[in-house]
């Protein structure tokens, strides 16, 4: 059989929750089952003002083994001409699935440009609640678009249900599919007391901390009332 031809599309310009998803599921995806391209949009406009090396570090990160990666500048928010790259990006490359992550410009960029290209099979990652991913008066696009997607994949049966509230999107295409985890990332292997010690804290106490964005969404203020 042929493998089965999966093109990512995502619009980032950081390392977040997102990217490092998208990070597990290149790595570890059957390749005798399927064959995978990532098409990142890059909005140089955003990224414009961080670090150089921070930009190398980002682009550096959407490299895997065996892995096609492509990508495509955004110099503005309103480069309409990306459409038509992205277009032919697939027409050349012709995916069967087309995954593209509800974040940024993607979410408006891979529906449209998938329907455009005719790919067999659109699908909708979403990860993140509504408020803040993009501006209210894009809803009705967004829910417009939603009618090209195939299906829609989402990490909590609370986001399926705030997006079917929220979009009024057919709850039977919203599939729930927990993101894995891989604990052994957060073995403590004694690393515990080298840290207590190097910040000063005594052997017993307890540490408890929180890396996150400083936005709503991420709820600081839940560990603050709770301390």
């Amino acid at each position: 059989m042929n493998k089965i031809k999966v093109m990512f599309l995502v619009s980032s310009y950081n390392i977040g929750g997102f990217e490092k998803k998208l990070s597990n599921l290149a790595e570890n995806m059957n390749r005798k089952i399927f064959e995978l391209t990532v098409l990142l949009v890059y909005p140089f406009y955003k990224a414009r003002d961080n670090f150089i090396m921070i930009r190398e570090k980002h682009r550096k990160f959407f490299l895997w083994n065996g892995v096609e990666t492509i990508e495509l500048e955004m110099k503005n928010r309103y480069q309409i001409s990306v459409i038509g790259k992205v277009v032919n990006i697939m027409r050349e490359n012709r995916p069967d699935v087309l995954c593209f992550i509800a974040l940024g410009s993607g979410t408006f960029l891979g529906p449209i440009a998938g329907k455009i290209a005719k790919v067999p099979f659109i699908v909708r990652l979403n990860d993140t609640i509504l408020k803040g991913l993009y501006p209210n008066i894009l809803k009705p696009l967004d829910k417009m678009l939603l009618s090209v997607t195939d299906q829609v994949i989402v990490p909590s049966v609370f986001l399926k249900n705030l997006l079917v509230q929220e979009l009024r999107i057919n709850p039977e295409k919203i599939n729930v599919i927990p993101n894995g985890i891989d604990i052994s990332h957060f073995s403590s292997s004694g690393q515990k007391e080298s840290v207590k010690l190097e910040l000063g804290l005594p052997e017993m106490s307890h540490v408890v901390g929180i890396i996150a964005n400083f936005s709503p969404v991420k709820a600081h203020k839940v560990l603050l009332h709770a301390v």
